[in-house]
């Protein structure tokens, strides 16, 4: 058992030399599916082994627990052995190798001949970035990283090369509505827009299909005022997002995950005056009525990011949906009708 916490207490600690105590142990317990008492047991015996400081003689943490044993060297797997070796030969130091090394899951199978194909057109662009920065980075990826357009934008991070530098990329927006729209309203998935769009209310407020991320959210938030953002027209004859979004209330509505809260949170950095709409009250009440699903695989919703915020009631939101989800289109068209207009507000997740 010692080995099974300790591997747990290296991992919770992301290479600090001490853990906070609070519920340090109910957190092991959940990690390692171990007893309370079987966790209060095994720090005694790191105790004793010099492995861990700041435990009772009854296995209970004394303040922050300090982690005295040093965690074994991970053996690099292939693909990592691979990808360090050809980094050296392209003179990459020593110690900036670690981090690059985080993509060898995404080269895992692939051939040397290949990987220095792709650092070669990694050194490439880096070279040549001032010239290269008014391009779309897919197209710069697709002629210089073996003919793939989504490979820079997997790599780019970790190489230096982000996709947010490069301003070539143009950033759509469907919309519907009147010109002079009484409020906004952002909707994360097509069928809710036509949803939206059928109803009374697309004559009277502006609506915005984001598609997810698949329409570029960097671009969209980033362009947002801007004449660069073009408009695809569903319906009526909407006035650009420039020209109101800093005069109308806004809205946003999406999926109840953790994805859909985190579009939230990155497009309200550029439109500070959004806020969530009402329209997640029946979603709400899908959850509290176990009308819902879990982050598996065949709802396409595994390996979603937690939530990070300050914001109290989005928090509030993301621990309802925490452990489950509910799609958007489960709300209906007299539902979008009636709630369109308004915000959600903490009392509505909490009575």
């Amino acid at each position: 058992m010692t080995d099974i916490v300790m591997n747990a207490l290296w991992k919770l600690s992301k290479k600090r030399s001490h853990l906070k105590s609070t519920n340090l142990i109910e957190r092991l317990s959940e990690i390692t599916q171990l007893s309370i008492s079987d966790i209060r047991a095994t720090f005694r015996q790191l105790a004793k082994d010099g492995a861990i400081t700041g435990v009772s003689t009854e296995g209970y943490p004394l303040g922050n627990i300090h982690i005295v044993a040093v965690p074994p060297e991970r053996k690099l797997s292939k693909t990592e052995q691979l990808l360090k070796s050809t980094l050296l030969e392209f003179g990459y130091q020593e110690k900036n190798i670690p981090s690059l090394l985080k993509c060898a899951d995404y080269l895992d199978g692939m051939s040397y001949n290949d990987i220095k194909k792709l650092l070669t057109g990694i050194a490439f662009i880096k070279d040549n970035l001032v010239e290269l920065l008014d391009e779309d980075p897919y197209v710069v990826s697709a002629r210089y990283l073996l003919g793939s357009a989504k490979a820079l934008k997997v790599l780019g991070d970790a190489f230096g090369i982000p996709l947010s530098a490069f301003r070539g990329r143009v950033a759509y927006a469907v919309v519907a509505g009147p010109s002079d729209p009484e409020t906004l309203i952002f909707i994360e998935n097509v069928a809710p827009f036509e949803m939206f769009c059928s109803t009374s209310e697309a004559d009277k407020i502006m609506a915005v299909a984001t598609f997810g991320y698949s329409l570029g959210w960097y671009s969209l938030a980033r362009d947002i005022r801007s004449e660069k953002l073009v408009h695809l027209t569903r319906k009526s004859t909407p006035v650009h997002l420039k020209n109101v979004i800093d005069d109308k209330p806004s809205f946003f509505w999406g999926d109840l995950d953790q994805e859909g809260l985190n579009i939230f949170v990155q497009l309200k950095k550029s439109i500070p005056s959004l806020q969530l709409s009402a329209l997640y009250l029946p979603m709400i009440e899908a959850i509290k009525g176990d009308q819902a699903h879990q982050y598996k695989k065949l709802f396409g919703k595994e390996n979603q990011r937690q939530l990070k915020s300050d914001d109290t009631l989005l928090m509030k939101l993301s621990a309802l949906c925490s452990k489950k989800a509910v799609d958007q289109e489960v709300v209906t068209n007299r539902e979008i009708v009636e709630l369109c207009r308004k915000p959600l507000i903490i009392q509505d997740i909490e009575s």
